[in-house]
């Protein structure tokens, strides 16, 4: 999902551990995620904004099923519906209208990733990874796709300072936030640790990365 052309993500659940859980995901992937109980608070405005739907199949207050209906009856924005399995018997009906995709729950990060990016290519959002220069950075896998078909494993710590990154793209973002996304713990005074994490992401990144230094401040990664 390329943040260059970040996502607004509108995700419909009544059990809020799951909005909060898709939102800090999304968030750190560099897309913006606006997050309601059931649909009551739609709004035509918010609608057409938003590129990807995540819904409840059973909300609260209204059924997802109903909610998909009343949404479709004007936009076309990729939608991926969220189901228990108990639930699964009536989602025949709820296939037979046009869902693209269910996703069981409980369901993991990557396998939500998954889901959107298939909708999203389906849909023809054919570049759905952020590209930092010459690559595009799947997440899910923590890879880099370079245009010239060269595939980078990158390790778990290079792959979280990058999402940390990706998350601000375009801002300042301190050793301090970096140190805490990578350990769990600030930096502390004089500890270069994070300096060093960050001078073998831009070796493994290469030409063309977009890490800027800002001195006495941080990092910055810079749009494309």
């Amino acid at each position: 999902m390329d943040s260059s052309v970040a996502l607004q993500v509108l995700v419909v659940d009544n059990d809020q551990q799951v909005r909060d859980l898709i939102a800090d995901l999304l968030h750190r992937l560099g897309h913006s995620v606006c997050t309601l109980a059931d649909g009551q608070g739609l709004s035509d405005h918010l609608l057409a904004v938003t590129s990807f739907i995540v819904l409840n199949l059973h909300g609260a207050e209204e059924s997802g099923l109903a909610l998909y209906q009343r949404i479709r009856q004007r936009y076309t924005t990729p939608m991926l519906m969220l189901i228990k399995e108990a639930e699964l018997a009536s989602t025949r009906t709820a296939l037979t209208c046009g869902f693209a995709d269910v996703l069981l729950k409980p369901f993991s990060a990557s396998e939500l990733l998954t889901s959107m990016r298939q909708l999203l290519r389906h849909a023809g959002h054919a570049d759905a990874d952020p590209r930092i220069g010459r690559w595009r950075f799947n997440g899910h896998t923590q890879q880099l796709h370079g245009d010239d078909g060269q595939l980078l494993q990158l390790t778990s710590g290079e792959a979280t300072l990058l999402i940390a990154l990706l998350a601000r793209r375009g801002e300042v973002v301190s050793r301090h936030y970096l140190a805490t996304h990578l350990t769990g713990a600030p930096a502390v005074s004089g500890d270069r640790a994070i300096d060093v994490q960050i001078s073998r992401l831009r070796r493994r990144l290469g030409d063309g990365h977009g890490i800027t230094t800002i001195r006495s401040q941080g990092y910055r990664l810079d749009h494309d």
